[in-house]
């Protein structure tokens, strides 16, 4: 059997999306009379999404690629798209033929446009005066500007990301119009460019998980596909008990027609997504929401590309992680009180000081993989609005309560998406599981595999799992109105595969040794009846107006930071829907 621990030492994001393309993950391999790279094909895609705002037809994309790759520069294809019929007579506004000939104002409208195809949002007004300035200047040509939007300046992280995943679809329906012979002329073309813009909401993390059928066919019938609406549930909120707190929908739009209903409702901390389940099959954590979580880093300054692995705080100077996470020589740095990746906190940013492993640790049957990381400084997690705290453990006298099989139990990391390629999330992603037998059915691990220092879970389809990225995170049962640390993300055989669960350290065989390494600042009066940071289920609040785009509600009295989720559903005309969650963290009225 091959064992796969749940660790990673994660590439660029520019290069692991040239991966998908290489992979040809979910889309038919390049047809071989073809030999652009796949480099080449995504810089191409690239100019086809910010010049048209649309998915290139397969031949054209081809054609330019080779173009690019004999030598004939970026500059020369962007040249050709800004002369082109399309763009004269479909992008560029008013009744001018060429960019030249445009006013200050149509120029703006122009810059925008680009702003718009490429990240789905109007540029920033700064932005705009001075690349409108640029072009009128003539110091810049819209292929210089497209260009330097294209590279990430300066636009944000999470608008470069979502360009580079715009790019892959519009490439997975480029190939899929080509693989099944749609015709692709101006009316298609219209309906393409506006699929293409309309998906930009769902594009924060897996392009392959917008689904393009309805949009082949309409194409096959050359009619407009109702594209859904986009729910918009509002930013995550903090307040104070007694406030009223008003949700706020209304960012939420329907590109070809109108919001006709909204639907509010209230979720407990472990149904949320119940029906979407995707660390494989997860969803995205709320502000507050898993406050012991952090991310174990070996550049500060890089976040996403440095991730090796999760962690849990269980005492302001000491995190509990997994043994076969540490690499010798290289330092490594604690995140906490961040959801992602790209937006890490500098004020939860510390050093680890020392690393201990379990002195009977196994590299090769990862018996005994559990590690204490003991930090330079402590976290201040007094001031930290519910973002971060420690957790309890479960022990050997709680166990059989609350950790034993067919208990539900939750995971969390920032690990792989996918079960065969190397898709990894920037944002915190949890997923429910349960406790279950690592030796009995379903399961299909071995004596051999499995030692007494081990749990396993496991969703009932295996369609859910922890994947490389997330080892050294946390798995917790829920203990009353709070969570226990039950188990430290190890190995597994594959991500999500049938019959086989993910393996996980078992906490309640190392609480006294984590008490006798941390000199009694972990264990002693906690692991019985830790809180872990707080979420009560039974927190139900009255929500008035719920069928309104802005209903309210009055923060309820609470002794803690609460962390509460409302779930916003949408429909449009056509009757279709889709759904966004808001967190909102109640705290103790002062």
């Amino acid at each position: 059997m091959k064992l796969h621990t749940r660790q990673i030492a994660r590439l660029p994001q520019f290069l692991l999306l040239l991966l998908l393309l290489a992979a040809g993950y979910c889309l038919p391999p390049f047809p071989d009379a073809f030999a652009a790279s796949e480099e080449s094909v995504y810089r191409v895609q690239q100019q086809y999404v910010a010049f048209y705002g649309r998915p290139g037809d397969l031949p054209g994309v081809f054609y330019w690629a080779d173009r690019l790759e004999a030598g004939g520069g970026l500059s020369a294809i962007q040249s050709a798209f800004a002369d082109s019929e399309e763009f004269r007579n479909r992008i560029i506004p008013g009744s001018a033929t060429s960019v030249a000939e445009l006013t200050r104002s149509e120029l703006n409208s122009l810059v925008n446009r680009l702003y718009q195809n490429m990240f789905g949002r109007d540029g920033d007004p700064r932005g705009m005066q001075y690349w409108v300035g640029e072009l009128e200047s003539g110091d810049r040509s819209l292929a210089d500007i497209s260009t330097a939007l294209a590279e990430g300046a300066p636009v944000s992280s999470d608008d470069y990301t979502l360009l580079q995943n715009r790019v892959i679809l519009a490439q997975y329906i480029s190939e899929e119009i080509d693989l099944k012979a749609i015709a692709y002329g101006n009316a298609q073309i219209d309906t393409a460019r506006d699929f293409l813009f309309s998906s930009i909401d769902g594009l924060e993390d897996n392009p392959f998980e917008v689904d393009i059928t309805p949009l082949l066919r309409a194409l096959e019938a050359n009619t407009n596909v109702n594209l859904p609406p986009v729910a918009d549930a509002g930013p995550d909120q903090t307040v104070s008990s007694g406030e009223i707190v008003f949700l706020n929908g209304t960012g939420s739009k329907d590109s070809d027609g109108s919001i006709h209903k909204y639907s509010w409702e209230q979720l407990a901390t472990t149904i949320i997504n119940r029906k979407q389940p995707r660390i494989i099959n997860g969803s995205k954590a709320g502000s507050g929401q898993f406050p012991w979580q952090v991310a174990l880093l070996t550049d500060p300054q890089d976040g996403f590309a440095s991730q090796t692995c999760g962690g849990s705080i269980i005492h302001e100077r000491w995190i509990l992680t997994a043994a076969h996470c540490y690499s010798e020589g290289e330092e490594t740095y604690v995140a906490a009180a961040s959801l992602s990746l790209y937006k890490l906190n500098p004020d939860y940013m510390v050093k680890a000081k020392r690393w201990i492993l379990h002195p009977d640790f196994d590299i090769e049957t990862l018996d005994n993989d559990i590690a204490l990381l003991e930090l330079n400084s402590p976290l201040n997690l007094a001031k930290c609005n519910g973002r971060c705290s420690a957790i309890g453990l479960v022990n050997r006298n709680n166990e059989t309560s609350v950790a034993s099989a067919s208990r539900p139990a939750i995971v969390s990391g920032w690990g792989n998406t996918s079960r065969v390629e190397e898709i990894f999330s920037h944002e915190l992603l949890w997923a429910e599981l349960a406790i279950i037998d690592c030796k009995a059915s379903p399961s299909m691990y071995t004596d051999l595999d499995i030692t007494d220092n081990m749990i396993c879970a496991a969703a009932p389809a295996f369609d859910t799992d922890s994947c490389q990225g997330d080892s050294g995170g946390p798995l917790v049962v829920a203990n009353g109105s709070g969570y226990l640390l039950a188990g430290i993300v190890s190995w597994g055989n594959g991500c999500a595969v049938e019959g086989y669960p993910g393996v996980f350290s078992r906490v309640a065989n190392y609480t006294k040794w984590i008490d006798d390494q941390t000199g009694g600042d972990c264990c002693s009066g906690s692991t019985s009846d830790g809180d872990g940071g707080g979420n009560p289920e039974d927190t139900r609040v009255q929500i008035s107006n719920r069928f309104s785009a802005t209903p309210s509600f009055t923060a309820p009295a609470v002794e803690q930071a609460t962390n509460l989720y409302f779930k916003l559903t949408v429909t449009d005309n056509e009757n279709s829907s889709s759904s966004d969650q808001v967190a909102v963290t109640i705290m103790p009225a002062s």
